[in-house]
């Protein structure tokens, strides 16, 4: 122990040993900075309080799944009953690449994706895989909306952030509660 006197109160620093060359100095600033006490006893650094709900990760991973799912499937029920106008409409947002016929097929396989997709994201079936087809439709939507505004609205950033979502299930997988645990 090594005793300091500062601002004319003695206080003692508490020594680790360690005594590595590379880390030498830093260890010795740290126990500057964290040893100083009055009371000649060692506080080990507190845990943050938020560390512990590491071990639920499974639960985020369940929660982002069914949420990012029923709002897919909650957007693509009326999609799918809307009818041949409502296909055209979301078909032709393919137009942007190029393919400007079989708008109401493209349509139909939109809203039948998103419908069964976010279903099945529910469920947890097929999850990366149906979350990167739903991400692909998303893109569609964010760059039809980007070509029909002017500006940035609140409906964009929604999708945006929806396809986000959406691209970190394709890498995270379906998680523990889910049907399909194998993460195709």
């Amino acid at each position: 122990m090594v005793v300091l006197t500062i601002l004319s109160q003695p206080r003692t620093i508490g020594c680790l040993g360690i005594s590595s060359p590379t880390i030498g100095k830093s260890i010795a600033v740290c126990q500057i900075i964290c040893f100083v006490s009055n009371d000649f006893s060692f506080h080990p650094p507190m845990k943050p309080s938020l560390a512990s709900l590491s071990r639920f990760d499974f639960l985020g991973v369940f929660l982002l799944r069914t949420g990012v799912g029923a709002l897919i499937a909650y957007n693509g029920f009326p999609l799918l009953i809307g009818g041949a106008e409502t296909y055209e409409e979301i078909g032709s947002a393919v137009g942007l690449v190029g393919i400007h016929s079989l708008h109401l097929l493209f349509g139909l396989a939109s809203a039948v994706i998103q419908s069964v997709g976010g279903a099945f994201l529910v469920l947890g079936i097929l999850t990366r895989g149906i979350a990167l087809l739903l991400s692909i439709i998303v893109g569609f939507a964010v760059a039809n909306l980007i070509q029909k505004t002017s500006g940035v609205d609140l409906t964009l950033l929604v999708y945006i952030q929806l396809n986000l979502a959406l691209l970190a299930l394709v890498f995270i997988g379906p998680g523990r509660f889910s049907l399909d645990r194998k993460g195709i």
